[in-house]
């Protein structure tokens, strides 16, 4: 009985070309559009999940309140941290984390080239032990554990060094110059030259991390560096910001009590309240998540007009088919058998369709891409989550264009 549905359905594709082509072309675009937007929002969602224990890290947060203005930030003091975990026997680890961009990267010695580089994150040697970034080379307990130490992505350490083993290597770090209005005159400061040994090569962030990084630089070599902001030692608003890795999930609470104890506002007369927000929500920010349920209605929309405009062509083909389901009838078909065939032409058509979809895919990505500026890995396709959702919109794709026909 298949077999004689796949006969039939393949003769009314190969009859009607034309008709076939049209409904085929919308099914297929109206899938593959809705199927990129739902890689989209899964990606989305999928931010910084894929720490083993992400579910147990929290951000410092403040909200500040003077003069009747709301300020939002999420730097703290060096000695925030310690002062945290002495307070809270709940915290098991803390990492302090600044970003510098824009600054001068070369080689120490031979070759002399100099570039400017992004995403240079200083990280307390606790970074490779919360978050799970693998470190490709190196020793994890020792990579950061002293200052003018470094860890570099496998794409810097082709830029610097070619097909060279870094490990043990030097790169130079130039600070930019500034003004110094400290004597009543402008001065022009040059900036600071300082070395670091590369200590490991260290995986690169995957598309749906917040934390980004091209280096990974000892947090304590910032004494040197930054040495007005890492030497403030009292625990309150600074230039760093600070996660913390709880023993349990339920100590988020507890956590933020910890921080409205320990720090203190700024200003005398000022507001503060402090929180711990999960590293799961760090995404999305402040501001909620509308934006992409949005994006999901608006392919569900995609594949439910794609739907209709396969139903309305292929019931338009009724009265052509008439005679066939009356033959059919004077033969001892049945209403069940009639819906049968119909239902299994229109998963046919899917199917075909959806194969479509996935080249039709392949071809748009870089143009997505562009368009939502992040670059989905290829992996993310052959996931769990995703593959089932592909799964379900076929079924129920197939599904609901054989209903009304059928």
């Amino acid at each position: 009985m298949f077999q004689n549905y796949l006969k039939i359905a393949i003769r009314n594709l190969t009859r009607n070309k034309v008709f076939s082509a049209i409904n085929i072309l919308g099914l297929s675009i109206g899938m593959s559009v809705s199927l990129l937007i739902i890689l989209f929002v899964f990606h989305e969602f999928s931010y910084d999940r894929f720490h083993e224990k992400q579910a147990r890290i929290f951000k410092a947060k403040g909200a500040l309140q003077y003069g009747g203005q709301a300020v939002y930030m999420d730097v703290f003091s060096a000695a925030t941290a310690q002062a945290t975990k002495n307070a809270n026997p709940q915290v098991e680890a803390a990492v302090r984390t600044s970003e510098l961009d824009h600054v001068l990267v070369g080689r120490a010695g031979g070759k002399n080239e100099t570039f400017y580089e992004d995403k240079l994150l200083f990280a307390d040697p606790s970074f490779l032990s919360v978050f799970s970034f693998k470190l490709l080379a190196g020793n994890p307990k020792t990579a950061l554990s002293e200052p003018n130490k470094i860890l570099i992505t496998p794409a810097m350490a082709k830029k610097y060094f070619g097909n060279q083993n870094p490990i043990g290597k030097t790169l130079a770090y130039q600070t930019k110059s500034h003004m110094d209005f400290s004597n009543g005159k402008a001065v022009q400061i040059p900036g600071e030259k300082h070395l670091f040994n590369i200590t490991g090569i260290i995986q690169s962030p995957p598309s749906n991390s917040t934390l980004e990084y091209n280096f990974v630089a000892s947090f304590n070599s910032l004494a040197t560096i930054d040495k007005h902001g890492y030497s403030f030692n009292k625990p309150g608003l600074g230039s760093y910001l600070h996660y913390f890795l709880l023993k349990n999930e339920a100590s988020a609470k507890k956590l933020e009590t910890t921080l409205n104890q320990v720090i203190v506002a700024p200003i005398e007369g000022m507001k503060v309240k402090f929180s711990a927000a999960p590293l799961s929500t760090l995404h999305f920010g402040d501001s909620n998540q509308q934006l992409v349920y949005i994006f999901l209605g608006i392919a569900l929309i995609i594949l439910l007009l794609a739907l209709i405009n396969y139903m309305s062509l292929t019931t338009s083909r009724s009265a052509t088919r008439a005679k066939e389901v009356g033959v059919r009838k004077v033969v001892g078909a049945g209403r069940g058998q009639l819906a049968r065939q119909f239902f299994g032409e229109s998963l046919f058509f899917t199917f075909f369709s959806f194969l479509i979809s996935l080249v039709l895919m392949q071809l748009m990505l870089p143009t997505f891409y562009a368009l939502v500026q992040v670059k989905i890995p290829l992996s993310f396709l052959w996931q769990p989550h995703f593959l089932l959702v592909v799964f379900a919109v076929l079924l129920t794709s197939g599904l609901i264009s054989g209903i009304y026909p059928a």
